[in-house]
């Protein structure tokens, strides 16, 4: 597992790519890594297993007052 997370971030650093790390779920961690217009979310499980997700950006830059639909939605 650490492997695969080092070799991730390893090559975020040579193509300047913003990343940070995350522990949020039991037998896993979470690199997000942050390219123009995309997250992309690399959860490394400790089976080796390797789950992606790309979240896409329109650009489009909301006020204060946007928070107010998240927070009706939970």
């Amino acid at each position: 597992m650490l492997d695969k997370v080092l070799a991730i971030t390893t090559r975020a650093r040579q193509s300047n790519v913003w990343f940070h790390m995350l522990h949020n779920q039991p037998d896993a961690l979470t690199v997000v890594l942050y390219a123009p217009g995309v997250t992309w979310e690399v959860d490394v499980h400790t089976d080796g297993e390797v789950v992606v997700q790309k979240f896409f950006h329109d650009g489009e830059s909301l006020g204060e007052e946007s928070l107010e639909e998240l927070w009706a939605d939970t």
